[in-house]
């Protein structure tokens, strides 16, 4: 995996999750910049395994380079879970064994079911494992909702 791929999932997995980046020339001063989601308390209390403090702006972290979902699990188990715990995203079973990572996808318009499975021997680690396996259903989501 190339630098220039894990940065680009790692942007995915943060809009997924709700997060906006404000690049430095867009807002006031520098204290304004990086990857934020504007919310409410309530729906704050959803991500707040990424250490953010209550309140109306969550700050992820400063730039791309920042972003920690290839390397944490803690960061990356957001992005697993918000997948996992909403079926209105299409996934029907996203299973993590000792040896694979199982992910079904239901397409609706079809009415058919996608098994892809993601075994550790062929990655680096289980953590990239699962962050493929992230990364390739936010794609599949995204073009999937685009088409609804």
């Amino acid at each position: 995996m190339t630098k220039e791929e894990i940065l680009e999932g790692n942007k995915l997995i943060a809009e997924f999750m709700g997060y906006k980046y404000y690049p430095i020339t867009d807002v006031k001063d520098t204290y304004h910049a990086g990857w934020k989601i504007n919310s409410t308390a309530s729906q704050l209390s959803k991500i707040d395994t990424c250490g953010n403090l209550p309140g109306i702006t969550a700050y992820l972290c400063r730039n791309h380079n920042c972003l920690r979902f290839y390397n944490s699990w803690d960061w990356l188990m957001t992005g697993y879970l918000k997948i996992k715990n909403n079926i209105d995203y299409g996934c029907q079973s996203f299973r993590i064994s000792t040896t694979y990572i199982r992910v079904v996808r239901l397409d609706l318009k079809l009415g058919e079911s996608t098994i892809k499975t993601y075994c550790y021997k062929d990655y680096d680690s289980e953590l990239i494992t699962l962050w493929v396996a992230v990364v390739e259903f936010i794609t599949w989501f995204n073009s999937w909702n685009n088409l609804k």
